[in-house]
């Protein structure tokens, strides 16, 4: 009897233990259809568009950083054009907008915690669920899926949510920018390092997109949150920061035939793979520069 109370004991504290490593910030959780790991992101609150980030950027970058970077409708700026060198790109990206300020320092607070992707979604991850690979770069099976639109992405969700205990989503554009900023920190790029340690972009990703997760990592153990692929959001394209939720959901409002992408991409200057950098495209748009990464919390939301 005595072994018995002792065998359960210690079965009970293995599970107990395993459950709590679930659960603890920074450690992966691993979907069982794809293999795709998640992190947790703690609940808090910050200010977004990047409220502090030019502490520490030279003077002469001081003008370019303090403002959103986006490639507004109305404009031509062709993403599959790889002939394009970095002063060309920011040519364009100075002519395409108008200079968008900050937001004046608007508060997002998030009540609960949430998980998300690692990594991009990878191209086999994508081909698993939805058997086809759309990508133009078939360069190997943990390269970041792209040429999805955004309702290829969400196509990817309903499948896979049919065939998990988890229901995933997109992340909102406020749980983006918190995630990639490790918890809201004063993070100019999606990892507490160089340029060139957090991301592949245009100065050294040779035209090309790279494996998943081969550059630094950020605070929470969330990889390529800087360059690599752009990624698609739940939220409608807005000018400014203004339309999103205080509580950090997606916004509904604005133009909800184009969609907010955030993060950056082999194509890019450093102006376009910062933290606060956002841009848009036509849900109904593919390009060789953007994928997307998925989030859980459990919440319901209508995917």
């Amino acid at each position: 009897m005595i072994r018995f109370v002792t065998i359960f004991s210690m079965l009970m504290f293995s599970l107990s233990v395993q459950a709590g490593a679930e659960q603890t910030t920074g450690r992966s959780w691993q979907e069982a259809v794809t293999g795709m790991e998640f992190v947790r992101v703690p609940k808090g609150c910050f200010q977004i568009g990047g409220a502090g980030l030019l502490s520490g950027v030279e003077d002469s970058k001081a003008q370019s950083a303090n403002r959103v970077w986006h490639d507004g409708p109305g404009t031509e700026f062709v993403h599959e054009n790889t002939d394009l060198d970095e002063k060309q790109t920011l040519q364009l990206v100075a002519i395409a907008n108008a200079a968008t300020p900050l937001s004046s320092g608007k508060r997002i607070c998030f009540a609960r915690d949430f998980w998300m992707a690692k990594y991009e979604v990878t191209q086999a991850q994508y081909e698993k669920v939805m058997g086809a690979n759309p990508a133009s770069f078939k360069k190997g099976s943990d390269y970041p899926v792209e040429r999805v639109r955004w309702f290829d992405a969400r196509s990817y969700i309903r499948k896979l949510n049919a065939s998990s205990a988890k229901k995933f989503r997109l992340p909102s554009e406020a749980e983006w920018e918190y995630a990639a900023r490790s918890g809201g920190q004063n993070q100019l790029y999606g990892a507490n390092s160089s340029l060139k340690k957090a991301a592949w972009y245009m100065l050294n990703s040779s035209i090309s997109t790279h494996p998943v997760g081969k550059k630094e990592p950020n605070g929470l153990g969330l990889y390529d949150m800087s360059g690599n692929v752009w990624e698609w959001t739940a939220d409608c394209w807005n000018e400014t920061l203004e339309a999103v939720p205080a509580d950090g959901s997606a916004s509904e409002t604005g133009d909800c035939t184009t969609r907010v992408l955030r993060g950056g991409s082999w194509y890019d200057a450093e102006e376009l793979v910062r933290t606060n950098s956002r841009l848009w495209n036509d849900a109904d748009k593919r390009d060789n520069n953007s994928g997307f990464r998925i989030v859980f919390d459990g919440s319901g939301y209508d995917l």
